[in-house]
């Protein structure tokens, strides 16, 4: 799984380069942004928006550039690499983007002023965020190549960067008090457990899709 790893680095390096560049700069432009407005947004909110949009301009990069090699997937299989192993690293992958940044963010936070620090409730939630916004993507370009899985991307950074405040124009709320019943380690865990099975679902039906796909 290493070799395909460094594989896909060595071929969009420098998007690699530009991915770790925007995780050191966005927890100090988010540092400087929350203390000339003097509040901050929840860390789980946070890590998520910016961990997908982190996510998916890496891995949609990528497969846009193993698009050029249409026959570069079939000569990895011929190498001793199964299919089910190019997905795994594929997944795995995406999910080490995440929480290098989690990593990142959760050290930026302890010392740049304005930013909430990262507690296991909110990355517990951007846990469960990622993990479905990467198990769609994954599937989606399996089954329905690069195209079609961009418009996830453009749903998703659209959402990012229009939802809040569209949900404040519309007045829109929503009634979480159902959660407060709940103690943190069990609200952690639920959402633990919601992303594993995001994850393990589309990993699945991923891997039977790639297996029937002519390479």
């Amino acid at each position: 799984m290493f070799d395909l790893m460094k594989k896909d680095y060595v071929l969009v390096k420098k998007v690699w380069w530009l991915v770790l560049a925007l995780m050191l700069a966005m927890p100090l432009f988010l540092s400087y942004v929350s203390s000339q407005e003097g509040r901050s947004l929840p860390s789980g909110l946070l890590l998520s928006m910016l961990a997908s949009l982190l996510v998916l301009v890496s891995i949609s990069a990528l497969y846009q550039e193993e698009e050029k090699y249409p026959k570069a997937a079939a000569m990895i299989t011929t190498l001793g690499y199964s299919r089910k192993e190019q997905i795994r690293e594929r997944y795995a992958l995406a999910l080490s983007v995440f929480i290098g940044f989690a990593v990142l963010y959760g050290i930026a936070a302890q010392f740049l002023p304005g930013l909430e620090p990262l507690t296991i409730l909110g990355f517990a939630i951007s846990y469960c965020v990622i993990s479905g916004v990467i198990a769609l993507y994954l599937y989606l370009v399996t089954k329905l190549g690069v195209l079609a899985a961009r418009y996830v991307q453009m749903v998703v950074i659209l959402a990012i960067s229009l939802g809040p405040t569209l949900l404040s124009m519309l007045h829109i709320s929503f009634s979480l008090d159902f959660l407060a019943s709940l103690s943190q380690p069990v609200l952690c865990s639920l959402l633990i457990a919601m992303g594993l099975f995001f994850y393990g679902l589309s990993y699945v039906l991923t891997v039977q899709i790639y297996l029937k796909k002519e390479l």
